[in-house]
């Protein structure tokens, strides 16, 4: 029971100062991914997950952690922590909904915690981008070594042609993501071995 606890009140953290969306919270769960026992491959998997599966990213993210953590009973407790503090802080701000709208220190801090949501998503982002598009073992002194020697060595060919071809459709050609979630899925299917 300590354990399914442990889970609910590491997520119960991570809801309550979660701001930016549910992106941006996948950064602050990758660092509390020693304590939960999870591999940052499996963490990338989430991220192949979540395109797939309908909902939010952080309740589906803390269920896969809460399930690969304990089973069932941890991805309950962890999807129960997470959802728990945004309805208690929506319950709270809709009684003061009033005296929120006009206040200019309320204003200023949403305005002040956008960019940092920003840096939260691209933190997240290249957390995953460095354990999907460098082979495994790669660090940063060898990734720029090998990048002016021999780029193909440090970087999988292959991932990062999807990377890029995924972005061009999605950001220039606005592109249906699940239409871009599928294709590259069956292209990594067909490539990658």
């Amino acid at each position: 029971m300590i354990l399914y606890l442990t889970l609910f009140f590491i997520f119960f953290r991570i809801g309550l100062v979660g701001f930016g969306g549910g992106y941006a919270i996948l950064s602050i769960i990758l660092t509390e991914l020693g304590n939960l026992g999870v591999t940052v491959q499996q963490y990338a998997d989430l991220t192949a997950i979540d395109l797939v599966v309908p909902g939010p990213i952080a309740i589906n993210a803390a269920t896969y952690v809460g399930y690969l953590n304990s089973g069932f009973l941890g991805s309950l407790f962890a999807t129960l922590g997470i959802s728990l503090p945004c309805y208690l802080i929506v319950l709270t701000v809709m009684f003061f909904l009033e005296k929120f709208k006009r206040s200019k220190v309320v204003q200023g801090i949403f305005a002040g915690v956008r960019p940092a949501a920003i840096g939260l998503i691209a933190a997240a982002s290249l957390a995953i981008a460095r354990d999907v598009i460098l082979p495994e073992g790669t660090t940063i002194q060898t990734f720029f070594t090998g990048l002016f020697r021999s780029p193909l060595s440090v970087l999988s060919p292959v991932c990062l042609l999807i990377f890029v071809l995924s972005t061009v459709a999605l950001t220039k050609f606005k592109a249906n993501p699940i239409a871009v979630t599928v294709l590259a899925g069956v292209a990594g299917g067909l490539l990658i071995r």
